[in-house]
């Protein structure tokens, strides 16, 4: 009986050290998962597509002999904005709504060889450090012409509107609008203040001085990294009001 008591408090004793290595080893196999799960993780995507911020959404080339003998030698283009973001995205179909009327309207004067409407229609791109902005320009046949800005802050991929590229680059809102509206006053008064002036002349001037149209005005910053901003002009001649680019220097 001493015996067997001994031969059990030798295999009790036998059990327990193996039940204590058993929780050793457990313990490292959780230490070694922890150490995995804190490498760092992989990259996040970028805020662009493609490694460009924009790309040509479409493009067309028409180019034909009316039947009053005018040849046109054109091609439309229009962009898509490369961002990632509800905001890009819904820029982009504004763009193919407002846009692809033209495509469609070209397509079919020169298939009745008729004039065009839409003389040109493109675009430019301008990037100032993390400011994006895209201009497009579309001239008609009477020579009226059409500007639509869009500015983007490339880091949040959010659309800016004029007062957020003012701010984006370090200035002051109020006194860049009042830059401008002086350099428009100069453009308006060279333009129409002469010997004989339009209609309305003071109406329009004021029209197009006042701070209702100098909040439509939209700013920019063109390839040289200046403030610039596409603004009316309301004057008693052709259609009535007409678009101007005033840059800053």
């Amino acid at each position: 009986m001493k015996m067997s008591k001994r031969i059990i408090m030798l295999l009790l004793a036998a059990m327990m050290a193996l039940s204590f290595c058993a929780c050793d080893t457990y313990y490292n196999i959780n230490v070694s998962t922890t150490e995995e799960d804190t490498t760092e993780p992989p990259s996040t995507k970028p805020a662009y597509e493609t490694g460009v911020y924009t790309t040509v959404a479409k493009e067309e080339t028409f180019e034909y002999t009316d039947r009053a003998g005018n040849v046109y030698n054109t091609t439309y283009l229009i962009p898509r904005i490369n961002l990632v973001g509800a905001d890009a995205d819904m820029i982009n179909k504004e763009i193919t709504e407002k846009y692809y009327k033209d495509f469609v309207a070209a397509e079919n004067e020169q298939a009745n060889r008729s004039s065009l409407t839409c003389d040109s229609l493109g675009y430019e791109r301008f990037i100032n450090g993390n400011v994006l902005s895209v201009v497009i320009k579309r001239v008609y046949y009477s020579h009226s012409v059409d500007y639509t800005v869009y500015s983007f802050n490339t880091s949040t991929c959010t659309l800016l509107d004029s007062k957020g590229v003012v701010t984006a680059i370090g200035k002051s809102y109020p006194e860049v609008k009042d830059k401008i509206r002086a350099e428009l006053e100069k453009d308006y008064v060279n333009k129409y203040n002469t010997a004989n002036p339009p209609q309305n002349y003071k109406e329009n001037y004021e029209k197009t001085l006042s701070d209702d149209n100098m909040e439509k005005a939209k700013i920019y910053i063109n390839e040289k990294g200046k403030i610039t901003a596409v603004c009316k002009e309301y004057a008693s001649v052709g259609n009535g009001e007409f678009a101007v680019v005033i840059t800053l220097d």
